[in-house]
């Protein structure tokens, strides 16, 4: 009898317990910064040069991320190189994920910008020029220095 009511209390437990936990679902796709401490007085570093457009990286930030609805994590480099999509489409695929979008005063060039993701990127088109930025999403829009 003892037996019976040890495994039934046992039991109850096992259920209530299974019943609490609760599984966190994973933002797909997603974009993933990683930071570090900043290495000279220059504010970006040529990250890469692809087609006609010149990528930097603000010197605050060590890498960015792009994981895929398959979990796939990549450099937002490789997202760009290695791949079927040419570079437009594979840079509509991190717009989408981003999200906010503003255009600036030069009527062509945009900022996407995700607190979320701790992200901004600047995408000049502005008098031939396609340069791109990255960098956290405190980088603001330098018409001074930007899309020139």
């Amino acid at each position: 009898m003892n037996k019976k009511i040890l495994l039934l209390i046992i039991f109850v437990l096992v259920l209530t317990c299974g019943c609490t936990t609760e599984k966190k679902e994973e933002k797909l796709p997603r974009l993933e910064i990683v930071t570090k401490e900043k290495t000279s007085a220059e504010k970006f570093r040529e990250y890469l040069k692809i087609k006609d457009r010149t990528i930097y990286i603000a010197n605050d930030t060590e890498e960015l991320y792009y994981v895929n609805y398959s979990k796939t994590k990549k450099t937002f480099k490789d997202h760009l190189t290695k791949t079927w999509l040419d570079i437009d489409m594979s840079m509509r695929e991190i717009y989408d994920v981003i999200g906010d979008k503003t255009t600036m005063k030069d009527g062509s060039s945009v900022v996407y910008r995700s607190k979320d993701y701790d992200v901004t990127l600047i995408v000049c088109d502005h008098n031939n020029n396609k340069d791109m930025y990255i960098g956290t999403s405190k980088l603001a829009y330098d018409d001074k220095n930007m899309c020139q």
